[in-house]
């Protein structure tokens, strides 16, 4: 039942709108009271001056009566006229007695009345002020709620773009890091390139160089090495001529080659 109780006050607009409304309801309510009390009160009223009317108006009577009665015996037996001016004296302020009474019956009535009505209208009063006072409490609550609800919005909205830039910045710097990454790799990989590309060339330079080098000195070497030859063959052979020319000879072919024999020495020079 609780459940179902709150459930129907959530449909109808929360427990600040029943809170509201309960309280309207009562004042309502009260002022309802007030005038229904104030009417009876009314009619008490009324009803009891009327009977007291009645009851005055029945003593004056019976009064009247009884005084007559009195008159009448008194003027019977006595005949005297003493005590029928005694008797009308008592009359007379018996009737104004009973006219002061009734005068002051009314006029308290009257008192009473307005004494009531006064209530009810100051009644009346402090309910419409209370039920003006109570609107516009609802009224500002409302109004209350209505900014508070809108900040709130305002704040949500603002945390969610706030929310969102710092993504798209940090999204933005992790991108720039790996392109700045990326290029620092493809970077370093060009120069390792670069540099292993120059080494292999300066290798390659330095493996020339030395074989042209030792190819070159071969070659001189080898110029030098015929030149040497040919001067040693020159100057062999030149100096066999000078032999030959100044020495008579004769070559012998023998085991140990050709001979060339100097018949003049005394001594065989072998060349």
């Amino acid at each position: 039942m609780t459940m179902l109780f709150e459930d129907t006050l959530s449909s109808h607009g929360g427990h600040e709108q029943w809170e509201s409304g309960l309280l309207v309801e009562v004042v309502i309510a009260a002022v309802v009271a007030a005038v229904v009390v104030a009417v009876v009160v009314a009619v008490v009223v009324v009803v009891v001056v009327v009977v007291v009317v009645v009851v005055v108006v029945v003593v004056v009577v019976v009064v009247v009566v009884v005084v007559l009665v009195e008159v009448a015996v008194v003027a019977v037996v006595a005949e005297a006229e003493v005590v029928v001016v005694v008797v009308v004296v008592v009359v007379v302020v018996v009737v104004v007695v009973v006219v002061v009474v009734v005068v002051v019956v009314v006029v308290v009535e009257v008192v009473v009345v307005v004494v009531v009505v006064v209530v009810v209208v100051v009644v009346v009063v402090v309910v419409v002020v209370v039920v003006v006072v109570v609107v516009v409490v609802v009224v500002v609550v409302v109004v209350v709620v209505v900014v508070v609800v809108v900040v709130v919005v305002v704040v949500i909205v603002v945390i969610v773009v706030v929310v969102v830039v710092v993504v798209i910045v940090v999204v933005v710097e992790v991108v720039v890091v790996v392109v700045v990454a990326a290029a620092a790799v493809v970077v370093v990989v060009v120069v390792v390139v670069v540099v292993v590309v120059v080494v292999v060339v300066e290798l390659v330079a330095v493996v020339c160089m030395f074989i042209y080098t030792n190819v070159v000195v071969s070659f001189i070497l080898t110029v030098v090495e015929v030149f040497v030859v040919i001067v040693v063959v020159f100057v062999q052979k030149q100096f066999i001529v000078n032999v030959i020319n100044t020495h008579p000879y004769s070559a012998q072919y023998t085991s140990m080659g050709l001979i060339y024999v100097c018949q003049s020495c005394t001594i065989h020079q072998k060349f």
